[in-house]
């Protein structure tokens, strides 16, 4: 309902600006050559390619700050494997060093041995 509303307004809006701005203009492009436009029409196409020209300007911005977005996003995903790779070495090292240590707690002392 509300969005019928807003376009009601709009309308009137835009018919009011057209009742204001009726004049019949010229526009020239180049060797081309447009007779009797409404002067209206001219600020209303102006004002949509505007929009439009700054649509695509920023639809560039977006689709280039995804691809930096998706790369930093790769890099983070082969750091966590390093981690993980490093995480699971460290356990490695630390089963290895427990079980030197029972090696050592285990093992008989041979005090220093003396050859004459």
């Amino acid at each position: 309902m509300l969005n019928i509303i807003l376009i009601l307004i709009l309308g009137l809006l835009v018919t009011f600006f057209a009742i204001q701005n009726s004049a019949i203009v010229t526009i020239k492009l180049g060797n081309y050559s447009f007779d009797q436009v409404p002067q209206y029409l001219v600020i209303i196409l102006s004002l949509i390619l505007g929009f439009l020209i700054s649509w695509l300007l920023s639809l560039v911005d977006f689709i280039s700050s995804w691809f930096k977005i998706f790369g930093k996003d790769r890099k983070i995903n082969e750091s966590k494997i390093i981690v993980t790779d490093l995480k699971n070495k460290i356990h490695e090292l630390e089963i290895e060093n427990v079980q030197l240590k029972e090696r050592i707690k285990t093992a008989p002392f041979k005090g220093p041995t003396h050859q004459v």
